[in-house]
């Protein structure tokens, strides 16, 4: 019984370790890396549905992670080096990314900033129909 105790403890310390590495890299792979373990056994505990709540949490602050560094780069911008003296950077230009503001304006507000498209059709449409019947007895036929 203490032993399978330690275990718990264990494990749970071990998917504690894996969710808090997940939730800064966002990537199984490298999160499983930071927590010294296989990645396939992240796997394994997702037939556990409070691990996978926890993991689904995880998820989330990765996510916003990711949301938060787009908005910095497309509002804030980065510092781009553009001038150069021995080697070393000297001259800076402040450069932001006017796709990550593009597609944050999409998720923000989906309704106001959607690729819209119309198709209007002018003419005949004609097309052929086959209609395939089935006899009772098994042989099937055109009409």
């Amino acid at each position: 019984m203490a032993k399978q105790k330690r275990h718990s403890l264990a494990t749970a310390k071990k998917r504690a370790k894996f969710l808090t590495a997940y939730a800064t890299v966002g990537t199984i792979t490298h999160a499983a890396r930071l927590a010294n373990m296989d990645r396939k056994t992240h796997y394994r505990w997702m037939s556990d549905d409070r691990y996978a709540e926890a993991f689904a949490e995880a998820e989330d602050i990765a996510s916003e992670e990711l949301e938060r560094e787009a908005r910095r780069r497309a509002i804030e911008g980065v510092k781009e080096p553009v001038g150069f003296y021995k080697g070393e950077a000297s001259e800076y230009v402040q450069r932001y990314s006017d796709t990550l503001l593009i597609f944050l304006l999409k998720g923000a507000k989906p309704d106001k900033y959607r690729e819209r498209s119309e198709i209007e059709h002018r003419g005949k449409v004609s097309s052929t129909v086959i209609v395939e019947t089935v006899d009772p007895h098994g042989v099937g036929g055109k009409t």
